[in-house]
């Protein structure tokens, strides 16, 4: 693939406020995102993980503040300008026609392309290794309607690779891939940010694969407020437990840390005569 030419600095944040409805998620949030950087954004649900990160792939208004790529404002950037820049992936794709996953790859492509371009040899080479990348060579003919969750995932995650872009951003890339193929994934992105100098920001809820794979976190409490800085300064068990609002305990484990959540415990009958409340998990 050809090699991305990124800016020194491609996002920065300032005094971003992200509010839905009448809730805040973010309340102030400065921070620079560089080349070579992984952030991964942690929270618990509804605490405003993709909220945060639409708002910095340019499609979400915030409330206040401003998020500049390389020094400009989305504003002041075309739709194609910016699709040139930085790439986003959601968190679902619904397919509602049948097409050939290798088609579904080509139109990554389009941001590339004069306004008729159809793409050519050296498109479909970048779709076939961006596919290849993620473990599904062989699958450029098959129809995007039949392929399992996980497939359609990876998929969706070569659509990103292939769009060439120096900043790339998921959320949740991988929800619904197993063991092997979300190491593979992580380890693919630490690689283009570390010997390709992109910028990275992905949502996940693997605490232990965040803190292996990225660089930086920003942790979101669900009340608007962050925490955010090099991953092993804000991922502990003391922040993820205030977040998350449940126990985790931490422990060393060779080189590397794990970070493992205190088994749920229902009160005791007397706790629970005392508050009103009930012993059932269901009901917790």
């Amino acid at each position: 693939m050809m090699s991305i030419a990124p800016a020194s600095t491609p996002i920065e944040l300032q005094g971003l406020r992200l509010e839905i409805g009448n809730r805040v998620l973010v309340r102030s949030l400065d921070l620079r995102i560089a080349t070579g950087e992984i952030w991964c954004v942690l929270g618990a649900n509804g605490a405003g993980k993709t909220t945060l990160l639409r708002a910095i792939a340019g499609l979400h208004r915030p409330s206040a503040g401003r998020i500049l790529y390389d020094g400009r404002e989305y504003s002041e950037r075309s739709p194609l300008e910016s699709a040139r820049l930085r790439g986003y992936m959601p968190q679902t794709v619904h397919d509602t026609f049948h097409a050939k996953v290798l088609d579904v790859v080509l139109t990554a492509r389009h941001p590339h392309l004069s306004p008729w371009g159809w793409g050519g040899g050296y498109d479909h080479q970048v779709a076939l290794d961006a596919l290849a990348t993620v473990g599904l060579d062989g699958f450029h003919g098959r129809d995007v309607i039949t392929l399992s969750g996980g497939e359609r995932q990876r998929v969706g995650i070569a659509m990103l690779l292939a769009q060439q872009v120096g900043t790339l951003l998921f959320d949740e890339p991988v929800a619904s891939l197993d063991l092997h193929h979300q190491v593979l994934v992580l380890g693919h992105l630490q690689s283009l940010a570390r010997d390709e100098g992109r910028a990275i920001a992905y949502s996940i809820h693997d605490i232990n694969l965040a803190y292996r794979y990225a660089s930086h976190c920003i942790l979101l409490d669900g009340e608007g407020g962050t925490v955010h800085g090099p991953v092993r300064e804000v991922v502990t068990a003391a922040a993820l437990s205030t977040a998350f609002r449940h126990p985790v305990t931490q422990t060393r484990f060779g080189d590397d840390m794990l970070f493992v959540a205190e088994p749920w415990r229902a009160p005791t009958s007397r706790n629970a005569a005392r508050t009103g409340t009930s012993t059932s998990p269901a009901e917790r």
